[in-house]
């Protein structure tokens, strides 16, 4: 799998790995004339060593951060088992070209091999769909093994690595060849007729379904799934309640559920802020999820650091976040940090009914950082023409907390509908 030359470099105790990064193909390209656009970052499902398709992806054009980044969270990937068993997810890229660039692209990319610049998994027919992903008419997909698999198979072996995107420029002379490229992957066959849903779907169809009413605390939520060991529970509800009391502001709601699971595993069930958006509407007011985001507090100051769209991705980038150590939910609570946070957007004619209901909400223990006015710039997050941004924090902050104090917790966002009345507050 490791397809590109390399470079070991010694820095103090630790070592820095540096690997040819997917982005200096479009480059090549570019430089012959082929214009490039990077489209998707995801996860390929492999099976009996054969790529099928995208399982999870995050637009370029609807992210702050690094797409492929966002993958190399958790347990995201399984190189090592694609390697041993030829079955599993790698990272990968999808980027589109116009057709009448795709011979071209193919010589280029034939000598590009030669020197052992490769990891193209396969490139498309004009229109035609890609290992899942949709491809417009006149143009062709291609898609490319990210350029950190191998580190990422370090990292799945329990190595404890930070992987960084496109970080620096280096002289290609100066990387070595660690390995000569065998072809581990067979070619794709027939095109997958799956296609990835974007997180905005499961969303609608959650939020559809929302029957919260604040005025009497009853109906039914949309619930946060985070899992445990039993032996921490105790430690995690000590946290929780900490954020509780030290930061209300920064919950969802204060209600949560514990959850029996087989084995030595328990569930922690938190209030998804897109129940928010379930009450908006059973008020006849067009609540729209826009930004799931990173919000960065300095004493007064509040700022988004990192936003990514719901309609620009399949995966809730509250649980990258979380897995990859982003939140600092913890320290805010002394004045400091960095918490989840959303934007949805309503009608700039519908903020005053907005407003009474937001009063209900909170009354009934929900809670909204902000309602901004029509077309303001919300914690540098900017809201479309006639429309209104309400930012609410995370359901999942303080399970953040939880894991940054060292507790191992896998948390799943959007996860199902609960009813309210069998959730209670942490005292």
């Amino acid at each position: 799998m490791c397809k590109y030359p390399a470079r070991l470099e010694k820095i103090d105790e630790k070592y820095k790995i540096l690997t040819v990064c997917g982005t200096t193909i479009d480059g090549l390209l570019l430089k012959e004339g082929i214009p490039i656009i990077p489209t998707f970052a995801g996860l390929v499902e492999i099976e009996n060593y054969t790529p099928k398709r995208f399982t999870e992806f995050i637009a370029y054009k609807k992210t702050s951060m690094m797409p492929l980044e966002a993958f190399t969270a958790g347990e995201m990937t399984s190189v090592l088992d694609v390697i041993k068993y030829g079955e599993g997810r790698i990272p990968a890229n999808f980027h589109i070209i116009p057709e009448t660039g795709r011979e071209k692209a193919l010589k280029l990319l034939d000598k590009l091999q030669k020197m052992n610049i490769g990891g193209v998994l396969k490139i498309g027919e004009a229109g035609k769909d890609l290992l899942g992903m949709p491809v417009d008419d006149g143009m062709v997909g291609i898609a490319i093994i990210g350029s950190i698999t191998p580190i990422c198979a370090a990292q799945e072996a329990g190595h404890d690595i930070s992987i960084k995107m496109a970080e620096t420029l280096v002289e290609f002379n100066k990387l070595d060849l660690i390995t000569r490229h065998r072809r581990l992957l067979k070619e794709p066959g027939t095109p997958s007729k799956e296609k990835v849903r974007i997180l905005l779907t499961k969303a609608w169809n959650l939020i559809q379904q929302v029957d919260f009413d604040p005025d009497t605390i009853t109906g039914k939520v949309i619930a946060n799934i985070s899992i445990l060991k039993k032996e921490d529970l105790n430690k995690a509800l000590k946290i929780i309640k900490e954020v509780c009391e030290e930061k209300p502001e920064y919950l969802t709601s204060p209600y949560f559920r514990i959850i029996k699971l087989e084995g030595d595993r328990v569930g922690i069930a938190s209030i998804c802020s897109l129940t928010v958006d379930g009450v908006l509407i059973n008020q006849g007011i067009m609540s729209t999820p826009t930004y799931s985001g990173l919000l960065e507090i300095k004493d007064d100051m509040r700022r988004f650091v990192e936003l990514t769209a719901y309609n620009g991705s399949s995966v809730e980038l509250h649980e990258i976040y979380i897995s990859k150590g982003m939140t600092r939910v913890y320290d805010s609570l002394s004045g400091s940090g960095r918490i989840l946070a959303s934007l949805r957007e309503i009608p700039y004619v519908a903020r005053e009914k907005s407003l009474n209901v937001v009063e209900k909400l909170r009354e009934s223990g929900f809670n909204i950082l902000k309602v901004g006015k029509t077309n303001e710039i919300l914690y540098n997050a900017k809201v479309g023409r006639y429309k209104v941004g309400i930012v609410t924090p995370g359901g999942l902050n303080p399970l953040a907390a939880v894991k940054e104090s060292g507790v191992e917790v896998k948390v799943k966002a959007v996860e199902s509908l609960m009813d309210i009345n069998k959730f209670f507050i942490i005292k």
